[in-house]
C-alpha cells in the first residue's frame, strides 16, 4: 500500500491492530511511502501506525482486507463487528487513545462482543483500566446493560476485586444487587466458599487480563469488596 508519509524512514516499525508485523518500508517520491506486507492480517477492518525506530508512532491509517475486489469496495468503514473486535484489542491492551479513535470513527460504546459476549465497559472492568472505564462512562456507556451471560461491569470488577472500579461504577448507578443468569450479584460473586476450581479460575484469568489479580491477598481482598458492596447496597 502507498500513503503519504514525511520524515518515515525505511527502518520504521510497521503496526497493526496494536502489534508489530514484518512488513517493508520504502519511500517513495513526493513525501509518500510503500508498504509491503510479508503477509495479511484476516479479513475486515485494521488499522495500521508507522513508528519511527525509537520515535513516537503515527495516527492510525484505516484499511480493509477481503478476498474480492467487489467487496473491498462495498465494505462499509463502520463496520460494526470489526469495530467492536478492534476496541476490544484497544481495550485490552489499555490504549485510552485508540479506544478514543475506534469511538470516533464508529464503535459503540455498548455493543457486545461476537465472541465473549461482553460490554466494552466489562471488558475494561475485566482488564482492570480504570482510566478507561472512566472515558467510556463519559461517553454514554450504559454501566447497568449486561453481558451475554447476565454479567454486569460491576461484576466483572468485583470479581477481580478491583476496588477502585467497583467504587467508580458504584458512583455512576450500576447496582450491587443485579442478578446474573446464574442468580448471583455483584455481592455473591466474592462471598461464596472458596474451592479448588475457583482458584484455578483466577490463575486463569491472570493469564489473560491485562492487570493480575494478586493470588496471594485474594481472600482478603474478596472479604474486602464483599463488604464495600454490602455497604453500598444497604445505603
Amino acid at each position: 500500500m502507498t500513503m503519504n508519509a514525511r520524515h518515515v524512514t525505511e527502518d520504521a516499525h510497521v503496526i497493526i491492530d496494536g502489534r508489530r508485523v514484518h512488513a517493508t518500508v520504502k519511500k517513495g517520491t513526493a513525501e509518500t511511502i510503500a508498504i509491503t506486507l510479508d503477509s495479511l492480517p484476516p479479513n475486515g477492518l485494521h488499522f495500521l501506525q508507522i513508528q519511527n525506530s525509537q520515535g513516537l508512532f503515527s495516527n492510525d491509517f484505516i484499511f480493509h482486507v477481503a478476498d474480492k475486489v467487489e467487496d473491498v469496495k462495498g465494505a462499509p468503514r463502520n463496520d460494526p463487528d470489526q469495530l467492536r473486535n478492534l476496541l476490544e484489542r484497544s481495550i485490552a491492551s489499555g490504549s485510552v487513545a485508540r479506544v478514543k479513535r475506534h469511538l470516533k470513527i464508529g464503535a459503540r460504546v455498548n455493543r457486545l462482543h461476537q465472541e465473549n459476549g461482553m460490554t466494552p465497559l466489562a471488558s475494561a472492568a475485566l482488564h482492570g483500566h480504570l482510566e478507561i472505564i472512566d472515558f467510556l462512562l463519559k461517553n454514554k456507556a450504559d454501566v447497568k446493560k449486561p453481558n451475554r451471560d447476565g454479567n454486569t461491569a460491576l461484576h466483572n470488577a468485583a470479581f477481580m476485586c478491583r476496588s477502585e472500579i467497583v467504587s467508580a461504577l458504584l458512583k455512576n448507578g450500576a447496582s450491587a444487587t443485579t442478578r446474573n443468569h446464574r442468580r448471583e450479584s455483584p455481592i455473591d460473586v466474592v462471598s461464596g466458599d472458596w474451592s479448588k476450581s475457583l482458584g484455578d479460575l483466577y490463575r486463569y484469568l491472570n493469564t489473560v487480563v491485562a492487570h493480575k489479580t494478586n493470588l496471594e491477598k485474594l481472600h482478603e481482598q474478596r472479604k474486602g469488596v464483599a463488604i464495600q458492596l454490602r455497604k453500598y447496597a444497604q445505603e
